[in-house]
């Protein structure tokens, strides 16, 4: 039996978080180079947490998922409303930090669901 469940949910947020997986800090402790998090993805993790905690679901979703995500910016250039944004940072690595916190708080199992 297949089980279809449809959540909506909107996050307003006053800054769209940009850091992403991918900017790494870089440090030579005891002969190795280790590399880190950077702050402004610590810092996404963080809002985006904040954010979803109180859209979990009781129990993980199970089974395929279909995830549709949509940003939207603020301008205050009114040449740019109805625009789309074109700059750092780009939507995969927006979702990845998503999916990423969507995970550690329990949404799903994995997010290759």
């Amino acid at each position: 039996m297949q089980f279809i469940t449809k959540e909506y949910f909107f996050l307003k947020l006053s800054n769209i978080p940009s850091g992403t997986a991918q900017q790494r800090k870089y440090a030579y402790i005891n002969g190795k180079v280790m590399s880190y998090p950077a702050d402004s993805y610590k810092q996404a993790k963080r809002t985006l947490t904040l954010a979803l905690k109180k859209h979990k679901p009781e129990e993980p979703i199970i089974g395929p998922i279909h995830l549709s995500v949509a940003y939207q910016y603020e301008t205050a250039n009114k040449k740019k409303i109805d625009t789309f944004k074109t700059t750092k940072p780009d939507g995969d690595n927006l979702l990845k930090v998503l999916k990423d916190v969507m995970t550690e708080l329990g949404f799903w199992l994995d997010d290759a669901q």
